[in-house]
């Protein structure tokens, strides 16, 4: 199974997107995106 690693430096935001080409995803199943994992870290708002 592979999997991609994303890290970067902190930034402040309301919000992520998460992108893929159109029909990306698997040939069997385009327009398909599995997702196995996502974190996101940070200090809630007051």
């Amino acid at each position: 199974m592979r999997s991609t690693e994303v890290t970067f430096a902190p930034v402040t935001t309301d919000k992520i997107r998460v992108l893929q080409p159109s029909g990306g995803g698997p040939v069997y199943r385009p327009n398909i995106m599995w997702v196995a994992e996502v974190q996101v870290w940070g200090t809630p708002a007051a």
